[in-house]
């Protein structure tokens, strides 16, 4: 597939996007990584072992993510099997169900490319696995919303405990609020 010219022609298109988004955003030097004239290298490197334990490790990363996916989806199906006409279980049911999802889609996007700086990927995957899921989703108006939280000077929490989905107490919070936009159509 390397040596196949729509392989070469798809890779130096997402050269360039990724080369035009870095420059825009003044991150030249990177950026420069990124030309057109790098597409050779870059399939150059992915012929290599150390490109073929990067696949590995990316195919690793997606089997978690679906892996995960799968269990929520088997936990669901098992919920909709048992509950029958019991409301407040259906509900602590759909939020484990939430819970699972998005512990699969922030925790899992992990792999060589970046560990942790990825989790913000796993929103966009859990997107499109959704449209992949059901394509109509495609033409969804996007809302979004925003959690913030301020915390004070003087606390027991460490940032870091977030990173471990851990939240601070709220002895610890000096404000938390959250801000909701749900697009219009003009």
């Amino acid at each position: 597939m390397m040596s196949n010219p729509l392989t070469r022609d798809q890779l130096t298109r997402h050269l360039v996007q990724a080369h035009d988004r870095l420059f825009a955003a003044g991150r030249d030097q990177d950026a420069s990584f990124f030309r057109e004239a790098e597409t050779g290298d870059f399939l150059s490197i992915a012929g290599k072992s150390e490109g073929e334990k990067n696949l590995k490790s990316l195919l690793f990363c997606e089997a978690e993510i679906v892996e995960g996916a799968a269990e929520a989806l088997k936990n669901i199906a098992d919920f909709l099997s048992k509950t029958g006409n019991r409301p407040q279980e259906a509900i602590r049911h759909m939020a484990e169900f939430g819970a699972a999802v998005t512990a699969t889609f922030n925790n899992k996007v992990r792999s060589i490319y970046g560990g942790q700086s990825l989790r913000p990927l796993g929103s966009m995957i859990f997107l499109e696995a959704s449209c992949a899921l059901d394509p109509a989703l495609r033409n969804a108006i996007p809302n979004a919303m925003l959690g913030l939280t301020v915390l004070k000077e003087q606390r027991n929490f460490r940032i870091e405990d977030f990173l471990k989905n851990q939240s601070p107490a709220r002895d610890d919070v000096a404000l938390a609020q959250r801000l909701v936009s749900q697009a219009l159509l003009i």
